[in-house]
């Protein structure tokens, strides 16, 4: 088996810190209650309002210790098993109905987010913050710096050696994106149980499907594996919302 180049390793580590440091403060500074369950299964952090909320010292604690509602400690182990984020209601206590919004994170856990009918409007300041915040100053960054690196590969040059480590780059960079698109999903839930409204045209789907592949081999490379996708000759025109296609196949 290859060993990563000590540069790859070093980002990656980096990335994964950055994540880390991301979910700690983003759950600080929500105004509901929310908590992060590390991959662990361990609760790695939780405001106040989530201690108040669940009655219970949640930091440090495993999860089904700490969790008493059944219900959410089973939709949190399901979330971090199949990757894929859910929104669930669910009784807080005293008669009160509430909805978890339950957000994967790769590699990191499930960032648990909790709200009721009275914390509407302090949700949706928050969350106006939040799509500015991570749209301007960690999304846009991140784009361009993938270009960048693209433009390093497809032209070409670069010994073996430095090849490997653009790669590794280029994962990296790729993974921390996929977290913000995670996060910026969160963001466009709405107060009920559904996700935001898609932009659905035709497209065809073969070209996207494709795209999305290619984007994904540098990763699938630096773990030795093959990534491929099987299509027939002529798939037809479909309405669908390119983007939400793309990201779906990154998240598989």
């Amino acid at each position: 088996m290859k060993t990563a180049p000590a540069e790859d390793t070093a980002l990656s580590t980096q990335v994964t810190l950055q994540g880390q440091s991301f979910c700690v403060e983003l759950v600080t500074r929500m105004p509901t209650p929310a908590l992060w369950v590390g991959a662990d299964g361990l609760i790695v952090h939780a405001n106040q309002a989530a201690a108040e909320a669940l009655a219970a010292d949640l930091v440090g604690q495993p999860l089904e210790a700490a969790i008493a509602n059944r219900r959410l400690a089973a939709g949190i182990t399901e979330a971090m098993t199949t990757g894929q984020a859910r929104q669930m209601e669910m009784a807080l206590g005293e008669g009160h109905a509430a909805t978890a919004n339950l957000v994967p994170m790769e590699d990191l856990g499930v960032l648990v987010f909790l709200h009721t009918s009275e914390h509407l409007q302090e949700l949706e300041e928050f969350r106006s913050q939040v799509v500015a915040v991570i749209s301007h100053d960690l999304k846009n960054p991140l784009t361009v710096a993938i270009g960048f690196v693209e433009f390093l590969v497809e032209n070409g040059g670069l010994s073996s050696e430095a090849e490997t480590c653009v790669h590794g780059i280029r994962s990296s960079l790729v993974k921390m994106r996929r977290l913000i698109e995670n996060v910026l999903d969160l963001t466009q839930l709405d107060t009920s149980p559904r996700l935001a409204d898609v932009s659905a045209q035709h497209t065809e789907p073969s070209p996207l499907i494709e795209g999305a592949i290619a984007e994904l081999q540098p990763l699938a490379q630096a773990r030795e594996q093959s990534l491929s996708a099987i299509l027939p000759p002529e798939l037809p025109d479909v309405r669908i919302d390119a983007e939400r296609l793309r990201q779906a196949i990154r998240n598989l």
